[in-house]
């Protein structure tokens, strides 16, 4: 009787140790790293720690590394393409200039990668757009109190609206096949549209709003413009539709920006800063209203008027004091990764004002 007590006990044993293996084996089937499970039977040779082993596991699984990585690949970064060295094309680069008694003005074309200046027109005339018609450009012609039309092959002239208020912006609404102007009454800017078809005029500030140098992109029908807003310029938007519906852009309480562009794909917005002795021109998300990037250029004094290549590769822009007519301003392009810089203009006594490149 005393010899069957330890048979007993040994038998026992290895019935346990037949039944946990056969436990861990089954479970085996359910891991898809073998390894790890391996690696378990023979440094922890139970069934609880084989179960610790299977929750821990399943946190891997559904951890939030997924979650994380979608967080990244919507971040800004997503625009980090617009910064990779590309070679220029070719554009074509329309400003006007002044001299320093601000007259007599010249309406100027350019190749972006020369130093030729083609004056189209001189006189009394402010503010060209590029048309949607190849070989045409529009200008304020302030003598004829007129939106003109300018034939850039035969010099044609047509006036296609008559202007009966201060214009002092203008800008082509693609969209919409209109124009966006700012004008000044009582005091204050304020915006609005011109249908030159129907020869109309629409009035798109509220009473008492200071707004300014409204201007779009060429996929969609948002108006983005400047606003006084508590002591600074702030971007804000609105549509021709429902003009009473004013959405905040980017506000910034240190800075003016009155002077931004919205890029061709309506994707996102740059404006020029000048802060701490460098000029910079920063990048904006119009949707997720973040900066995007803060572009250091590599040439002194306040950047001014920086604008787009239809291709987000090129930017362009002016450099100069703001308010200050009495030296040149000099007009520069530049690629996103800050190659290719090249100075396009060495005026002496004029100074270059808002290019638009196509």
């Amino acid at each position: 009787m005393k010899n069957l007590l330890p048979s007993f006990i040994v038998f026992a044993l290895v019935f346990a140790l037949v039944l946990s293996c056969s436990k861990t084996h089954e479970n085996f089937d359910l891991i898809d790293d073998p390894v790890v499970v391996y690696d378990t039977i023979y440094l922890h040779d139970t069934i609880q720690n084989f179960d610790t082993l299977f929750i821990f596991h399943t946190i891997i699984h559904s951890d939030t590394i997924v979650t994380v990585d979608t967080i990244i690949s919507q971040d800004t970064s997503t625009f980090s393409y617009l910064f990779r060295h590309y070679e220029l094309e070719t554009y074509d680069v329309l400003f006007y200039t002044i001299d320093k008694q601000k007259s007599p003005r010249k309406i100027c074309k350019m190749k972006s990668d020369a130093h030729y200046i083609d004056i189209i027109a001189e006189g009394n005339m402010i503010y060209p757009v590029w048309s949607p018609e190849e070989d045409y450009i529009f200008y304020v012609d302030i003598d004829h109190l007129a939106i003109a039309k300018r034939n850039l092959i035969t010099d044609e002239v047509e006036h296609i609206y008559q202007i009966d208020r201060n214009i002092m912006f203008l800008r082509y609404f693609p969209v919409r096949d209109m124009f966006l102007v700012s004008y000044q009454e009582e005091g204050l800017h304020k915006i609005g549209a011109i249908d030159y078809h129907l020869n109309t005029f629409i009035e798109l500030t509220a009473a008492g709003a200071d707004e300014y140098n409204p201007t779009t992109s060429e996929t969609d029908d948002w108006i983005y413009y400047s606003k006084m807003n508590n002591g600074t310029a702030d971007i804000y938007r609105r549509k021709l539709d429902n003009p009473s519906l004013e959405e905040e852009v980017y506000i910034d309480p240190e800075f003016n920006l009155a002077s931004f562009s919205v890029s061709a794909d309506g994707k996102f917005l740059i404006t020029p800063k000048y802060f701490n002795g460098k000029g910079f021109v920063v990048f904006y998300d119009i949707n997720r209203q973040e900066i995007i990037h803060e572009l250091e250029l590599p040439v002194e004094g306040h950047p001014l008027y920086a604008t787009l290549s239809k291709d987000n590769k090129a930017i362009f822009f002016v450099n100069g004091t703001p308010y200050n007519y009495s030296e040149p301003r000099q007009l520069y392009r530049m690629g996103l990764d800050r190659t290719q810089l090249l100075k396009m203009t060495s005026f002496t006594d004029q100074l270059a004002i808002r290019p638009l490149v196509k």
